[in-house]
C-alpha cells in the first residue's frame, strides 16, 4: 500500500484517481484495492469472470492460449467482501490490499481451473505480446497483504 503507484494503462490511472479523489474527499475513508477476482455470481458487466470463461472456453473444444508473463493474486469475491466488513467494523481507514494469498500465471490459474474441474482442454502457454490485449497490463500485479493481516490479527 505504501509502494509509489505506477498504472500502465488508463484503466490504471482512473483507478488511481478515483482513489486519491476518494482520499480528497476525507482522509478517513476506506479503499480496498484487489485483483483477479471470481467468485459464485460472475463479474456483472464483464460477462464473467476468468474461472467462468475459462470453463465456458473448454466447454467448447476449442484449442486456448492464456497468457503466461503476467503475475496476479486471484481473489475469491466471497472472502475479500469478509474481509472487507472486517475492516469496516474495526473503524479501518487508509489504503488496503484485500485479496487471497499466494500468486500465479493466468495460464496458471487456468491449468489449475481445469485441475480442479477434471477438464483436459488444449492449454498452451503465450505471452502478453503474442495475445495482443488491446489495454496494456502488469507484468506484477501481486499484492502485499502485510497491513490486512496486520488490521485483522491474520492473513
Amino acid at each position: 500500500e505504501d509502494a509509489l503507484p505506477g498504472p500502465v494503462s488508463f484503466y490504471g490511472k482512473t483507478k488511481l484517481a478515483g482513489e486519491r479523489f476518494a482520499f480528497a474527499a476525507s482522509s478517513w475513508n476506506l479503499v480496498i484495492r484487489t485483483c483477479g477476482l471470481y467468485g459464485v455470481w460472475g463479474s456483472g458487466g464483464k460477462g464473467g469472470n476468468f474461472v467462468e470463461t475459462m470453463l465456458r472456453l473448454a466447454g467448447q473444444g476449442k484449442p486456448l492460449k492464456v497468457v503466461n508473463d503476467q503475475r496476479c493474486t486471484p481473489s475469491y469475491t466471497a472472502d475479500v467482501a469478509d474481509a472487507t466488513v472486517k475492516l469496516i467494523a474495526r473503524g479501518a481507514t487508509g489504503l488496503f490490499h484485500v485479496v487471497n494469498s499466494g500468486d500465479c500465471t493466468w495460464y496458471e490459474f487456468a491449468a489449475e481451473i481445469f485441475r480442479q474441474s477434471g477438464l483436459k482442454p488444449d492449454l498452451t502457454p503465450i505471452t502478453s505480446a503474442e495475445f495482443g490485449a488491446a489495454a496494456q497490463r502488469p507484468a506484477y500485479s501481486v499484492l502485499s497483504t502485510a497491513k490486512l493481516a496486520s488490521a485483522l490479527g491474520s492473513p
